[in-house]
């Protein structure tokens, strides 16, 4: 996992309480300022929904430098559907406006093309693209 510093702690708590094997670790910082571990996988789960495009285009960036050749990320987020607007997405779009400085409603299809200008190639779309939580995976080329 990588997330600031300051919850370290608290992971190590949360790991230990589910059994989990030592092969989880933590690595701190910040993912706006430092690199991210090289990894084979990355999760951005109910993250890039908090920024504006300019920050998820950041952020996938990162991800792509930080991924091996053959890796994946994983985008879960509750994302709309400009064809059949979901209330929980919707409102989840509202929230970000409010409680955060950009955080917004994006698209899969959105996604997708901010994973390809990173330079990933997206996985095709998916059914599930039409309910509340949506996920989306990015592929790195070998």
């Amino acid at each position: 996992m990588f997330d600031l510093p300051a919850l370290e702690s608290s992971f190590s708590k949360h790991m230990a309480a589910l059994g989990a094997p030592d092969s989880i670790s933590f690595h701190g910082g910040d993912f706006f300022t430092d690199p991210l571990p090289e990894a084979d996988a990355l999760v951005f789960g109910h993250v890039l929904h908090n920024w504006n495009t300019e920050a998820r285009k950041h952020l996938l960036s990162n991800a792509y430098q930080a991924l091996r050749p053959g890796g994946a990320v994983y985008i879960y987020d509750p994302m709309t559907n400009d064809e059949n607007p979901r209330l929980h997405s919707v409102l989840t779009s509202l929230n970000m406006l409010v409680w955060t400085a950009g955080g917004h409603r994006y698209t899969a299809e959105e996604c997708r093309a901010l994973l390809t200008e990173a330079g990933f190639r997206p996985d095709p779309p998916d059914p599930s693209d039409a309910h509340d939580e949506v996920l989306v995976i990015g592929r790195k080329e070998r």
